[in-house]
């Protein structure tokens, strides 16, 4: 396996159809990314005595990991929407946000909760783990 910057991954613009992805994400980069390992898995199962070279360039897989990063927004902000309407209609109860982590400490395995109130702006900007990554921080 080589990493190397210069190098562009050799992907096909209908990929969308080569992959059951496209059923839970319309993101190109992501598709395209898990189709040339998908076609890779092929080739080295179909000649597994073979030496056999994936490549990588850090621009494609940042721009995956951005992609990545914004449908994993995009779900959990429809979640978040859900959760609001939810409240708003069945609870009709005033409600605040809040970023809560939940963890434990690995030598002690005590357990501990933090919270911080959160606005919309902030809960819609930034994914889940994002946030508590943040009040970790």
């Amino acid at each position: 396996m080589r990493n190397d910057s210069s190098t562009q991954m050799p992907f096909s613009r209908a990929v969308h159809r080569s992959s059951p992805l496209w059923m839970v994400t319309q993101e190109p980069q992501l598709t395209q990314l898990v189709v040339y390992l998908d076609r890779a898995r092929e080739r080295i199962l179909a000649a597994q005595d073979s030496q056999h070279e994936l490549v990588f360039s850090r621009d494609h897989i940042d721009r995956v990991r951005s992609g990545f990063a914004e449908v994993i927004r995009k779900g959990e902000a429809k979640l978040h929407r859900l959760c609001a309407l939810l409240c708003d209609d069945f609870l009709d109860l005033e409600y605040e946000l809040q970023s809560v982590v939940i963890g434990e400490m690995p030598a002690s395995k005590e357990r501990f909760t933090l919270s911080q109130p959160l606005g919309t702006e902030q809960l819609y900007a930034q994914t889940d783990l994002d946030l508590g990554n943040r009040l970790l921080g």
